[in-house]
């Protein structure tokens, strides 16, 4: 598949799951000659476009519009970090690493 770029060195290799707020994706990597595997939750906050027209109906400019944008992506990053302090209690995958990025393709 492809290297992530936000994650030098992980490569893409299958998706294995899809829902309602993303994308997993089986990642490999090799240091020293051992390879590891992990999963890679990708959550897409799409600009929808009808959503952008009915922000703009409003008189919402693009800087506005981004905050919104902007907001969303907070928010998913707060509740991410929050599971993280949980660690693996009730069933809950630990999570190694977060970020986020804008998606200049989209």
């Amino acid at each position: 598949m492809e290297t992530i770029k936000i994650w030098p060195g992980w490569e893409m290799k299958e998706q294995v799951g899809e829902g309602d707020l993303g994308r997993v994706f089986r990642i490999e990597r090799t240091d020293a000659g051992i390879a590891r595997a992990a999963a890679l939750k990708v959550i897409g906050i799409s600009g929808d476009p009808g959503e952008i027209k009915k922000f703009r109906k409003m008189g919402m400019d693009e800087e506005s519009i981004l905050e919104i944008y902007e907001d969303r992506k907070d928010q998913l990053l707060k509740a991410a970090v929050r599971l993280s302090c949980l660690g693996t209690a009730n069933g809950i995958v630990s999570i190694e690493d977060i970020d986020s990025f804008w998606d200049e393709d989209s």
